[in-house]
């Protein structure tokens, strides 16, 4: 955002998604810190299709009119994280940045769309209330109403009368998003997809099939050729799309709340929902999908009342289903009470995922269940990765009660049996952001802080921690190598020490997809708008 953007974007009036504050947050107490939360919760819950902001330095009248005062300090954007981190069931993404303009500086808090509403308060805290929800109504904060509420449950939906900035590129058009933050020299290719916050679990937007990197975008899919980075296939959805998969003939597409299957034939045209082989609508807001065999296996999410529960309230059962690839029937779907549904990993016959509190083991003929072991001891609304082999199962979870600290857990793969269970401090936040990768006798993961972690399968004992911090870490193993994409670059480690081996660092700290790796080259989706194909050596 340059001085021309923000002086347009800070004249837009105030309303759900943007509001205007002279002063910085003061946050010495707690009454002040729980005025910061419930402003950060109201626009996370407010049901919209653009990206809110809370512009800090500047004060609005209602004739138009503007003091630009700018702010006397910055926040740093962990802090902002660490404070709302144990206040809430359920933590929003946003983002806290600084611009300066004519030698004032102002603060910025992006708050992206995030399909993952309701955000409840978990306990009383200053101002906020335990369980509440709090919404934007005009350009003041509220609690929301039961039908409210069932609404969020009921996303997404067209919300055409939202206020959209015309400054803020919803297409990768701003000069921003132009001004790529890989270097040059590593750029093999780079194809401009207007992609400016990623929001799918765990960031897996990539897949590859054959010669073809078929990318989610916020609302439609690309496949691109991964030697030239040309542009082969494309879909629109009118919804964000997680990681899309083949079957056949077939290019199968998870969006929100429906899974899609059209025609795998190299076209410039686009496809739309009309001309979809298959649909089939599984409720999830972040749709996680398996394809194996014939057989696909995608996250879902029914809406049902609780008996002598508020009227037109809806609650959510979290759960899986098997579809046919072929025609897009259901074959078995499983529901749990538990929140969010992790990735789906099937193994020997054997499909598994995990929730908040819990990990699962099904049939895969008919998704019966074979075991459930605890993780949680609590609704944490945190949902994490999980890998396994024939032998182990790994993954992790986090009890709010106990915020500083997280849990990593290893069972059996085949009786469910608990192995170890090791427990890992988090000095800014509280939860790993990475994915799981097992590899050999080593389990990695990464955390929120940015350390990575090696930890040896069978007792769970620390083998090696990184000297370096890689901010969001995701995580891939190749071989020998460690291929980390982090809010600042690409980074290549050795699995035997974590060792640094080669370094892409970007020009500013941007957010990106698990990396996918051929050889050297390596393929990301970043938040300035482009996919990449990086040369790593």
């Amino acid at each position: 955002m340059d001085e021309k953007d923000f002086l347009k974007f800070i004249y837009q009036p105030e309303g759900p998604t943007l509001d205007f504050k002279l002063q910085q947050y003061k946050l010495e107490i707690d009454h002040l810190k729980s005025e910061f939360i419930k402003d950060i919760l109201s626009m996370s819950n407010t049901i919209r299709n653009c990206t809110s902001y809370i512009v800090l330095g500047v004060k609005a009248y209602p004739d138009g009119k503007r003091d630009l005062e700018g702010v006397s300090f910055h926040w740093d954007d962990a802090d902002l994280q660490s404070i709302i981190k144990d206040k809430v069931e359920k933590v929003p993404p946003f983002q806290y940045f600084p611009i300066t303009i004519h030698d004032k500086t102002y603060g910025i808090i992006e708050i992206p769309v995030s399909y993952d509403k309701p955000f409840r308060v978990s306990r009383d805290f200053g101002v906020i209330k335990k369980h509440a929800v709090y919404i934007r109504r005009g350009s003041m904060n509220d609690d929301a109403r039961d039908d409210e509420i069932g609404a969020m449950y009921l996303e997404p939906k067209s919300t055409k009368n939202a206020w959209i900035p015309d400054t803020v590129s919803q297409q990768g058009t701003s000069k921003d998003l132009l001004d790529a933050t890989y270097p040059t020299e590593a750029v093999i290719w780079k194809y401009q997809s207007g992609l400016t916050n990623l929001v799918n679990n765990n960031f897996r937007s990539t897949n590859l099939s054959g010669e073809l990197l078929l990318v989610g975008l916020n609302d439609n899919v690309v496949g691109l050729d991964v030697n030239s980075g040309q542009c082969k296939w494309k879909c629109k959805i009118n919804t964000f799309a997680s990681a899309p998969d083949r079957f056949e003939n077939m290019i199968i597409v998870p969006g929100c709340n429906t899974i899609y299957a059209w025609e795998a034939t190299l076209s410039n045209k686009w496809y739309h929902n009309f001309n979809a082989i298959w649909n089939f609508e599984h409720g999830s807001n972040y749709p996680r999908l398996k394809v194996d065999s014939e057989v696909g296996y995608v996250s879902t999410l029914r809406r049902t009342a609780k008996p002598q529960g508020p009227n037109n309230v809806l609650y959510g059962l979290h759960g899986i289903a098997g579809i046919n690839l072929k025609s897009g029937e259901l074959i078995w779907r499983f529901d749990t009470s538990e929140e969010g549904i992790s990735n789906i990993k099937v193994l020997n016959e054997v499909v598994y995922f995990a929730t908040d509190r819990s990990v699962y083991a099904l049939e895969k003929r008919n998704g019966s269940i074979m075991w459930q072991a605890n993780t949680g001891t609590a609704h944490s609304g945190n949902v994490f990765p999980l890998d396994l082999n024939d032998e182990f199962l790994v993954v992790g979870s986090w009890d709010p009660v106990n915020g500083e600290y997280y849990q990593v857990h290893c069972f059996d793969s085949i009786t469910g049996t608990k192995h170890w269970e090791n427990e890992l401090y988090s000095k800014d936040c509280t939860c790993m952001v990475s994915t799981i990768s097992m590899c050999r006798n080593i389990t990695l993961l990464g955390k929120w802080d940015g350390e990575i972690v090696a930890m040896n399968n069978k007792d769970g004992e620390v083998v090696w921690k990184s000297d370096e911090l890689y901010p969001y870490p995701l995580i891939e193993t190749v071989g020998n190598d460690i291929i980390i994409g982090y809010r600042g670059g690409i980074v290549k480690l050795s699995l035997s020490n974590g060792n640094e081996l080669a370094h892409i660092k970007a020009s500013r700290p941007e957010y990106v997809s698990v990396p996918i790796v051929i050889k050297e080259k390596v393929f990301v989706s970043c938040t300035d708008g482009f996919v990449y194909a990086l040369n790593l050596r």
